[in-house]
Formats: C-alpha cells, structure tokens, sequence
C-alpha cells in the first residue's frame, strides 16, 4: 500500500476525517506545528500516524482556526465572538488597545516575532521566536531613527519608542527637541563625545550597555559595511559598530582612510591587508581573502570555470557551499578556501582536500548529491507552508 507524507511548518488536522487516511499503509507527518481536535488526535492515534512536530497545539471543538502568513496586525476592532484561535507563521503586531482583541481568542500561537505594547500583552498569546513589548503611551517605530530636523517634525513633543538604533543628525536640532518634552526610547543609542549630554536629553537605551559614544569628528555606521567612495564621503574616520568588507574594486578606497574601529570583522583581499594594518585599527579581526569572496550566500557553489576565472575562491559565512565533482583535490587545495560555514557538500575523493581548506566548518559531507535518488513511487509526498486536511 502507498505511504502518505506530509512535509510542512504548520499543518492543520482540526478537519481530519477518516477517509483522509484511508488507502494508505502508514502515515507520515513532519512539521512545525500541528494543530488538532480531541476527535482529530483519536484518528490520528487509530492511524498510526508517525509524527515528528516541534509542537501539538489541541484546539477546542467547535472553534475556528485561523491560519496568517507573513506579517499580520491585529487591531482593538478583532474581538471574536465566537471561539478562535489565530497562529500566525511571520510577525504579529498588535495595534495599541488590542489586548482585548487578544484576549478574545482562546489561544494565539506566534512562530515569528510579537510586537505589542506593554498593557496589550495578553497571556492568551504564545510565542516561539522574539518579542518586542515597549512602554504605554508610545509610538512605535519598527527600526533605527536620526535625530535631525526630519525627525523634529514628525515626532516633536512625543514619546517614541524605536526599536533600532537612535543616531545624532544635526547637533541643532537637540537642544529644540529637548525644549518640547520629546522623548526616544531606543534599542539603542549612539552618539559623539561632545553631544553625549545633550543626546541623553532626548534619548535614552533601554540598557545601558547600548550606548556607544565615539569620538568626535568621526562618522558612525552600522551592521555589515562595504568600504566604498561612497561611504568615505561621510568621513575619512569611521566608526563601525558592525562588520566591514572591502571587494577588490574598491581597493583605492582603503588608501584615503585616516582611522578606522571595527567592532567585528574587517575582510579584505589579501593584498590590502598591509595597507589595513598600516592604519593601526581598532578591529575584532582582520580576515584576509583570496581570489573571489563568497561571502554570507545561502548557497555558494563552487566549479571549475568560476576557479579558473578567479583564480581562487574564498567561502566565508555561507549556509551550505557546494563543489563540481569534477574538481580535483588538487585544484581545491590550490584554490579554495572555506571559512565559517555551516555545510560542504562535496564527492568523496574530495572531502580529504576539503578539510584542508576548511576551518571553522560545521559539517562536511560527501556523496550527497551523487547518492540522490529518484521519489519512491509508492511514497506520496506533500511539501508545503502550510498544509490542511
């Protein structure tokens, strides 16, 4: 008899019916979460149903479940009148003065992030992932803002809280926000030396640890910074609270830097590395790269035009990286550099080189696409987001 198999995040049983499962000699269901019915779990147990689910959520009979992808806001307009639950597979934010919106639901399931002011944060609501509750009483801003004339006019006199970082545009601008009572709660806070005082009239972290002070007449950037010309029209001095990557065009750059701190990883070709320590800078670490950087893709893969084009080739940070079989260990000892990445598929002749050139890899494995086979005949297989029976 054929099997049934079911791959998906969140699979919705509260339907289920006998003759669903009928003509199938085993069941098989592999998912996030699934949700059922005490009559729904009696089938599935009848079954033999072999499940592997991070989670089984019972929902009451009777009661409606309401499935949302992506990201979903409930207003204080949503008070079911009827039982309900609500999973939400993404982001749930609730609008101030939902709580009793929540409240109405006999469960609400998030696998994702929750974004919710502090009164409105119902215990009806369960979380897998993060969340973001801020104080009553302020605006929400779902990111990082610039105190500058553009914020004054938007938000003057108002308490904000954002959830990013909160950075000094026009040091004029302070002592007016200061004056209207406006007030920024932040993920949080960077500001230059000699404006820390009159920043913290306006701004504040929510820990006190967030607060970065640079020095002055340098230009603060943050997260994952490509150096570029661009970039140095800002200032020759760079603070970086985040990670910087120089690419091989952009060479020239590095020459017209006058200091530089670097929180995290500063990365650039092999040849700049010279150049960057001339600096003397302030960095976590100096990675140098070989060849043609393949930095932080979900998949890299690797073949033999792309080596003989480059030269070399450098994986750093990637998900899963693959290798053509065709290349030899020669070529890969030769050629190749892995460096903190999670996955290498390769050929089996491969995989001794690959370990050469790999350092700081979770797994390595060989044979996995050779060994592919064709779907099982006898097998049906359902791949899906969500899946409903």
């Amino acid at each position: 008899m054929k099997k049934l198999q079911i791959d998906c995040g969140a699979c919705d049983a509260t339907n289920l019916r006998e003759e669903a499962l009928e003509g199938y000699g085993a069941v098989e269901i592999n998912c996030g979460t699934l949700f059922v019915t005490g009559a729904a779990q009696a089938i599935l147990l009848r079954h033999g149903v072999e499940l592997d689910s991070g989670s089984v959520v019972t929902v009451p009979d009777g009661a409606v479940l309401m499935s949302r992808t992506g990201a979903f806001t409930l207003t204080a307009a949503d008070v079911q009148t009827r039982p309900a639950v609500l999973t939400v597979t993404g982001s749930l934010t609730l609008e101030p003065g939902a709580g009793t919106a929540a409240d109405s639901f006999e469960a609400v399931h998030v696998t994702g992030s929750l974004v919710c002011a502090r009164s409105d944060r119902s215990p009806k609501i369960e979380v897998v992932g993060s969340e973001t509750v801020y104080p009553d009483g302020y605006l929400y801003v779902d990111g990082g803002l610039v105190l500058d004339r553009v914020f004054r006019l938007r938000f003057s006199g108002k308490k904000v809280y954002a959830r990013g970082t909160v950075t000094v545009g026009d040091p004029k601008e302070l002592e007016a926000l200061a004056q209207t009572g406006t007030r920024v709660l932040c993920g949080k806070l960077a500001a230059p030396e000699g404006l820390l005082e009159a920043a913290l009239k306006v701004a504040e972290p929510e820990k006190p640890e967030d607060l970065t002070v640079y020095p002055d007449g340098w230009a603060y950037l943050e997260g994952q910074c490509r150096l570029t010309e661009r970039e140095l029209r800002r200032g020759k001095r760079l603070w970086i609270d985040g990670s910087l990557c120089l690419d091989r065009r952009d060479a020239g750059a590095l020459s017209k830097v006058e200091g530089l701190h670097v929180t995290g990883r500063a990365v650039v070709p092999e040849e700049c590395r010279e150049l960057l320590e001339e600096l003397d800078p302030d960095c976590g670490d100096i990675f140098a790269y070989r060849g043609k950087l393949l930095q932080g893709k979900d998949i890299a893969a690797v073949d033999r035009p792309l080596l003989e084009r480059e030269g070399a080739v450098t994986c750093l940070d990637c998900s899963l990286v693959t290798l053509e079989e065709s290349l030899t260990p020669e070529e890969i000892e030769k050629g190749l550099v892995i460096r903190d990445c999670n996955v290498v598929d390769c050929a089996p002749e491969q995989e001794d080189a690959v370990r050469a050139v790999s350092e700081e890899v979770d797994l390595i494995r060989s044979g996995v696409l050779s060994l592919a086979q064709p779907n099982d005949p006898d097998t049906v297989v359902i791949n899906a987001g969500t899946y409903k029976f």
